[in-house]
């Protein structure tokens, strides 16, 4: 049986060692604290969990740890409005899938001077744009899935030769807070490990589990802050990195407010605004 002192020293050497591997773990890992920021080192690709194509969800319930699988759509031109809408919309351009949707103008046709001359569109113009939307946005939604499937192609490819560069993780909790010191935060509190892979008989790319730890990175995120108290809130850490509940689920979240309320000295408010769950490609620091 061991002494007290041996069980002392027991626990000395635990935390030591402890320590180390949080100072080594932070070391390897990126310092980057705003990943919207377009600066070096920032994370390759960051794709919104609430911002995919329609049609396209993550599945955080499935047996087989696949969380997203995407098969490669079809590349569509960009519809051309039909000859007779000319004049009748906001522009007869391709818009691309960063443009606006098109729109029906209130008076038209736009190329009729005076103004005071423009009329209401008639009945036959406003089914012919009903019309053409319709094929317009089909063809939208398809290119976003296309556009998605090439991001995760391309971050397949690239772990595929570098996984000892880059890193993709699920990731949760996003931090927005501009510090008293004017530095600007935007960052999640914690992340998994996943893997973007693609099969080259079908071409079809998914995103799965891998083992690797679940991480709760507050060192990281706050840093040398101020408002950072990384003595409290140990047990609502520990409590989110050991849980078995899903990464994004309520629970999930539920710690990281436990935890927000103890380790960070600001008031804060949360919510399920933009990027509050997130995907990203990054370096790993080795």
């Amino acid at each position: 049986m061991a002494e007290v002192d041996d069980v002392d020293a027991l626990h000395l050497t635990m935390k030591l060692v402890d320590f180390l591997a949080e100072v080594t773990d932070a070391a390897t890992r990126d310092p980057v604290r705003d990943i919207l920021a377009d600066e070096v080192g920032g994370p390759d690709l960051v794709l919104w969990v609430d911002q995919l194509p329609e049609g396209i969800r993550v599945n955080d319930q499935s047996v087989d740890d696949v969380l997203l699988r995407v098969r490669p759509p079809s590349i569509l031109p960009e519809p051309r409005p039909p000859a007779e809408l000319v004049g009748w919309i906001d522009s007869s351009e391709p818009r691309g899938l960063d443009g606006f949707e098109p729109e029906l103008l209130e008076l038209g046709p736009i190329d009729v001077e005076p103004k005071s001359e423009r009329g209401f569109p008639p009945n036959s113009i406003v089914r012919a744009f009903a019309r053409w939307m319709g094929t317009w946005r089909q063809w939208s939604r398809s290119q976003k899935r296309r556009e998605l499937y090439e991001k995760l192609e391309s971050a397949a490819k690239k772990l595929e030769q570098r996984d000892d560069e880059f890193e993709f993780v699920l990731a949760v909790g996003l931090i927005c807070w501009e510090a008293p010191d004017g530095e600007q935060i935007r960052r999640h509190l914690v992340t998994e490990p996943v893997l973007p892979k693609l099969d080259r008989e079908t071409a079809e790319v998914t995103v799965s589990r891998v083992s690797g730890k679940r991480r709760f990175e507050d060192k990281e995120v706050l840093g040398a802050q101020e408002a950072y108290q990384p003595g409290r809130g140990r047990i609502a850490k520990t409590a989110v990195i050991e849980s078995d509940a899903s990464l994004l689920g309520e629970q999930t979240v539920a710690g990281i407010r436990d935890w927000l309320a103890l380790g960070f000295g600001e008031a804060f408010e949360t919510g399920e605004t933009r990027g509050a769950k997130g995907v990203h490609s990054r370096g790993t620091g080795r």
